[in-house]
């Protein structure tokens, strides 16, 4: 192991130690700064040990004592006793801010305490607010267990009625697709074919039981499967506001393979301010899968808060999905024509 020093004067020679293991080369302070975080971090214990030895003498450590023997050793010898205490008083303060950087994260907002039932109010509130029409050009970045696929999806959606989806990859139209609350319907325009379906499609491809209206909830970003007549509860944490469709010891139990009389768990956390929502959490026992879907960041369209960037997480026990989206030129409550038409020529797909 060899350790480097350089000095600010224009030494040329090394000071090379025969009695030690050590070669120490002459420098200036600015070589530690250029030392990767990780190595900096070893530094420091050696650093730190040694100068423990000089206020505690009598209270060595016997497994770090031959290593700061060595350090002590070639130290002294380039810069002496009185300089080399304010050198490890640097560096010492040098790399524990680097060190600190690496393994302190940001601190959570801790919020304020807020009963149950004004948690469920904003919930009930948000749950109403959904436009009567909606468009936005979404980039999406798709990555499953086989795939990993980027493309833009232009998404038009009529309140409780229609919804389509129109995907294109390098601006060639890929697939066209209409959901309806009874039916699905895709054109695939590079196969020429088409599939008529059920919406139980979505749970077949994707292991998720999603009706017609969560589709619209989710691409709002509004409460997922939210009924303002069922009861809900409050999960308390300190840094989350936390609305739960169970009690937290009902989710423990299930946890201990005990049947909850409704399958599905879904925890919703608000944000800190209480006028949106950050994020969902959703479970289903019977086909373990759980999603979670992240709005990172969101956007006022006239007066409607509809999300920006989401990242939604899928896991079931075939599969595990990772999709990003980025909306953009999103337009509240302006006409949307929304239509399908199967050329001639399409079959249906196999």
């Amino acid at each position: 192991m060899n350790l480097f020093i350089r000095k600010q004067t224009n030494l040329k020679k090394s000071i090379i130690s025969r009695n030690s293991i050590f070669e120490v080369k002459v420098c200036t302070f600015n070589y530690f700064f250029s030392f990767i975080n990780d190595f900096l971090c070893e530094l420091l214990t050696i650093v730190a040990s040694f100068f423990k030895k000089i206020i505690h003498p009598n209270k060595k450590n016997q497994s770090t004592q031959v290593y700061v023997s060595f350090a002590s050793l070639g130290l002294k010898k380039c810069f002496g006793q009185q300089k080399l205490t304010s050198l490890i008083l640097f560096i010492s303060a040098t790399l524990l801010f680097s060190c600190s950087q690496k393994t302190v994260g940001e601190i959570p907002e801790k919020i304020e305490r807020k009963k149950t039932s004004e948690l469920v109010s904003v919930l009930d509130s948000l749950s109403l607010q959904k436009p009567t029409t909606f468009y936005s050009k979404i980039s999406t970045k798709y990555r499953d267990t086989t795939q990993n696929i980027s493309f833009k999806t232009s998404v038009r959606m009529v309140k409780d009625s229609a919804l389509s989806a129109l995907i294109t990859y390098a601006s060639i139209p890929i697939y066209n697709s209409i959901l309806t609350p009874d039916s699905l319907t895709i054109l695939n325009k590079r196969s020429k074919c088409f599939t008529k379906t059920k919406l139980n499609y979505i749970k077949d491809n994707f292991g998720i039981a999603f009706d017609y209206k969560n589709v619209e909830e989710l691409l709002l970003g509004m409460p997922l499967a939210y009924d303002i007549d069922q009861k809900y509860f409050q999960i308390h944490d300190q840094n989350n506001y936390i609305v739960s469709s169970h009690r937290k010891r009902e989710i423990k139990r299930s946890d201990k393979k005990e049947k909850l009389q409704d399958d599905i768990i879904i925890k919703y956390y608000l944000s800190n301010d209480l006028k949106s929502l950050n994020k969902l959490e959703i479970e289903s026992k019977s086909d373990t899968a759980r999603i979670q879907v992240n709005f990172i960041s969101r956007q006022m369209v006239d007066n409607y808060n509809v999300p920006n960037e989401v990242f939604i997480k899928v896991f079931t026990p075939r599969n595990e999905i990772q999709v990003e989206m980025n909306y953009d030129k999103v337009e509240i409550n302006v006409t949307q024509q929304l239509f399908l038409v199967i050329p001639e020529g399409y079959e249906v797909c196999e």
